[in-house]
């Protein structure tokens, strides 16, 4: 609703306008009197006059705003209350402050701490990091004016060794998050920013670290490398990373014989160690064996058990399987034999099903047609004893393709016999030795 009121003044060159309402906008015109009446207006001049802030009495305040305090625990409780009536808010309200101070015996200890609710509708906030067993004393004023309206939030977080993070963007109404599949024992990093017409302004960082528990899960993909007579050396993969409830210290690893009544015997595996090499087995023999993780509250659950066969004592057929090189589009393998008049063939098995088949005289094998900068995995065999399972078995990642042309000569050569060369660009972040 609008209304019009007239002033009339003795002929000054200022004038001083009370009374007027706070947060509003008011439309101003001036025209001169004479003796013979009102000359013309002048065009319109508009001003806005300010917002003003909350003046009452503390109790006053809280009779308003009605402000509640319950305990959440032993460090936090939660601060409620409700908007002041419109007739007191005296222009739009854009947020609070609760201040509180530590109390004893009934009187304040120490400077008042401060907390910011700059969203216009929250009504709660709850007050964490507190000292248990202790009075507080909270206050809710409300924040300075800001210079532009909020017109939203950017929240960034993640596991501090996981990239990229999350970035969740939501409106000024709401003022509160909740992170889902929150690891166990990780170090987190947030942070908030808000926003205006200009653009998001500097960023509100907080880093945490969640507890730490032992793992939920186990070890994965339990395998065989090379099984010998009287030697067995088997490879895992970590717990998956969510199950890992902080950081992994060592690996249990227990075998057995499955014809032996006893107790299973145990190495350790410190961390980052992912395999084992047990000796001094029995030969054609089949072991049980299975492993857990542990972190430094304890051990998680141990893995499905898994049976390994040494191989009988004249049935291995080949030691030291190894790679001698490994190139972008090929890998060379070696391995040493022990039969100087070997009857059958060498299997190489490797990539998707693909296999190889070697002459059981050579000791080594160029494996061609690869992809560059990929991990693979080849397994050695013969045909004699492949029921018995796979024999030896070397993982290797290929080269990168870092040059993707070839070098150029650049002229002639001089008359010292030199000759300049191109080298093409290295196309890698890794260092080029």
């Amino acid at each position: 609703m609008s209304f019009q009121k007239k002033v009339s003044f003795e002929p000054v060159t200022s004038y001083l306008l009370k009374n007027l309402k706070p947060f509003s906008t008011y439309t101003f015109q001036l025209a001169a009197k004479s003796k013979h009446g009102i000359g013309a207006y002048t065009n319109e001049v508009s001003i806005d006059t300010p917002q003003t802030r909350h003046h009452m009495h503390q109790s006053q305040f809280y009779q308003h705003l009605g402000v509640e305090a319950e305990t959440v625990n032993a460090s936090a409780v939660r601060v409620k209350w409700r908007a002041p009536a419109p007739e007191r808010q005296h222009g739009q309200v854009r947020g609070y402050q609760v201040h509180y101070v530590r109390m004893n015996n009934g009187e304040p200890q120490g400077q008042p701490f401060i907390k910011d609710i700059l969203i216009e509708d929250s009504q709660e906030v709850i007050i964490g990091d507190l000292k248990a067993d202790t009075a507080l004393l909270c206050i809710m004023v409300p924040p300075p004016n800001q210079p532009t309206p909020l017109l939203g939030y950017r929240l960034t977080f993640g596991r501090i060794d996981v990239l990229p993070f999350t970035v969740v963007e939501f409106p000024t109404k709401e003022n509160s998050y909740t992170a889902q599949d929150i690891h166990k024992g990780a170090n987190y990093v947030f942070r908030l920013s808000s926003r205006n017409k200009m653009g998001y302004g500097e960023e509100a960082v907080k880093e945490l670290t969640t507890p730490e528990d032992a793992p939920s899960g186990y070890p994965e993909n339990l395998i065989l490398e090379e099984a010998f007579a009287t030697s067995l050396r088997l490879a895992w993969k970590s717990v998956p990373l969510i199950e890992q409830n902080g950081e992994i210290m060592k690996y249990s690893v227990l075998f057995k014989d499955i014809n032996s009544r006893g107790n299973a015997s145990e190495v350790v595996v410190p961390n980052p160690g992912l395999s084992v090499l047990f000796e001094g087995l029995s030969a054609d023999t089949v072991y049980d064996v299975r492993l857990c993780a542990f972190t430094a509250v304890g051990p998680g659950p141990y893995s499905p058990s898994v049976q390994f066969r040494t191989q009988r004592l004249d049935q291995v057929f080949a030691t030291n399987f190894k790679v001698k090189a490994a190139m972008k589009n090929s890998v060379l393998l070696s391995w040493e034999i022990r039969d100087k008049n070997p009857s059958q063939p060498f299997t190489i098995l490797y990539g998707k099903g693909e296999s190889v088949e070697v002459d059981g005289k050579l000791t080594q094998k160029l494996i061609t047609g690869l992809e560059p900068d990929t991990q693979y995995s080849f397994l050695l065999t013969n045909r004699a004893n492949s029921a018995g399972g796979l024999q030896h078995r070397v993982t290797v990642t290929t080269a990168p393709d870092i040059l993707k042309t070839k070098p150029m000569v650049v002229g002639k050569t001089n008359a010292d016999g030199m000759v300049t060369v191109q080298l093409p660009t290295v196309q890698t972040t890794a260092k080029v030795r």
